[in-house]
């Protein structure tokens, strides 16, 4: 994996069609979690770092995760996504009761 193969989109609302305010980014670095595994995707975790600044407005916002002494309330939703494992995939995406 590098940073050549993979882009960033941020603004993006619709798989099908191009989004007004989507923008596409090339990765300057990406750093794996030092205990990735390939073969069960145990820690399938990585920060990317773009070749330059996202400007946030109405559509483009900065995720908030929750940290270590963070509670969330018993049988919260909240939403997850993700990407397809391989070309012609839908993107994965659900809203689950987290318990």
């Amino acid at each position: 994996m590098t940073e050549a193969d993979y882009k960033v989109t941020v603004g993006k609302h619709s798989l099908h069609a191009k989004d007004t305010n989507e923008l596409t980014f090339d990765i300057s670095d990406i750093y794996l979690h030092p205990d990735y595994d390939a073969t069960t995707l145990d820690n399938d975790i990585a920060i990317v770092k773009l070749n330059q600044k996202v400007i946030f407005n109405d559509t483009v916002r900065p995720i908030c995760p929750a940290g270590p002494r963070d509670r969330i309330p018993t049988e919260s939703i909240c939403i997850s996504t993700g990407w397809p494992d391989k070309p012609g995939d839908q993107q994965a995406q659900s809203v689950t009761p987290f318990f």
